[in-house]
């Protein structure tokens, strides 16, 4: 359930002196990636003209389409700013990699 990795605040916090509201960027792009996955799974035939409320990045968008894009953006600039450059294989048998003989650090 992709609404489990946030946290009940949606990620928001109110630490900046002007009081405009924050997240942790990880927040952002988990929630980025939901909206992509809620995009995909209605097959981009909901072009509402409402943003989805209550989101970290919903603030000026007005579409669901134009959020969506925002988010593959965002994402975009994320994976080229924070991208890993170990090689990998891109082939592994039955469809499966073994994390356990990488050099990734991954946190629950």
């Amino acid at each position: 359930d992709w609404a489990a990795f946030l946290p009940g605040s949606q990620g928001i916090i109110g630490l900046s002196e002007d009081g405009r509201p924050l997240t942790i960027s990880m927040f952002h792009q988990l929630e980025c990636l939901d909206i992509v996955r809620k995009q995909l799974v209605s097959r981009g035939e909901n072009h509402s003209s409402e943003a989805l409320p209550g989101q970290v990045c919903s603030g000026s968008h007005q579409s669901r389409w134009e959020l969506t894009q925002h988010c593959m953006n965002y994402l975009r600039q994320m994976v080229l700013c924070h991208s890993h450059t170990a090689l990998e294989s891109i082939k592994s048998p039955a469809g499966s990699i073994d994390y356990t003989k990488s050099r990734y650090l991954c946190r629950d």
